[in-house]
């Protein structure tokens, strides 16, 4: 992982952990390494570019907040301006987890799984409450808490006895499939969806069952009466690049 001190304001992708606690510091430079080393393989598969890296630009402790930016590697060390590549990298991240947890189509390679277990480390060793990770100036975000680790386990749980079930030419075949691109389902039209609100900064978002975590904008979450962490039916609709909540039924007590 590159460090790197900017001036001006290019795009940035934060990773923000919640915590009241110490990190340990081999887990924060473990994290950094590995996200680093996930972005330049995303590049090279998707872009066909060996040339970009990610850069530390800036680093927060009040919470654990890194931002991270794209940086040309070598001895220049020029940044890149290629925005759409971080959205990119966000949402493969996002399809990583829901396939993690059963939730969404195609293969993660042991690499990739490794990623995952180092993002959620300080949340397992309850170092911290959660991970945000989200860019500067888009309402997108991917989070990682209790919830998503324990789908990850329970998912891991159920491959390991399918796998233990079947004979060894079921298991060959099973494990060395080629990558799939993974794709999350993405509803448009919310009747009675049921989803849970969360507030991130002063950002509404819903985090719908069978997304795989992944938290969805809304629009007019500081209009409607909504509470963070609150389990609710959602009616509403996708519009532009958020949801426009129309009616938000609270769940339980």
């Amino acid at each position: 992982m590159l460090l790197l001190l900017l001036n001006g304001e290019p795009q940035k992708l934060r990773i923000e952990y919640s915590t009241d606690d110490l990190i340990s510091g081999s887990d924060v430079g473990e994290m950094l390494e590995e996200i680093d080393q996930a972005f330049r393989r995303y590049v090279r598969r998707n872009n066909r570019r060996s040339d970009l890296a990610l850069a530390v630009s800036k680093v927060e402790v009040s919470s654990l907040i890194a931002d991270l930016v794209i940086v040309t590697a070598g001895a220049s060390m020029t940044l890149a301006q290629n925005p759409e590549l971080l959205s990119g990298f966000l949402s493969n991240l996002a399809n990583l987890l829901a396939i993690c947890q059963d939730l969404g189509t195609g293969a993660v390679g042991a690499k990739d799984r490794k990623l995952i277990k180092v993002l959620q480390a300080p949340i397992a060793k309850k170092h911290a409450t959660q991970i945000n990770i989200f860019i500067n100036g888009d309402s997108n975000a991917v989070r990682i808490d209790d919830d998503i680790i324990d789908g990850i386990a329970r998912a891991e749980n159920r491959r390991s006895h399918d796998l233990s079930a079947l004979p060894n030419d079921g298991l060959s075949q099973s494990v060395e499939g080629k990558y799939v691109e993974p794709e999350i389902p993405q509803l448009r039209w919310l009747k009675g969806t049921v989803g849970t609100a969360v507030r991130v900064k002063s950002n509404w978002y819903v985090r719908l069952e069978g997304e795989g975590g992944v938290l969805n904008p809304v629009s007019n979450g500081g209009a409607i009466d909504l509470e963070d962490e609150r389990a609710y039916n959602f009616d509403g609709v996708w519009e532009g690049r958020s949801y426009l909540i129309e009616r938000a039924t609270p769940l339980g007590k």
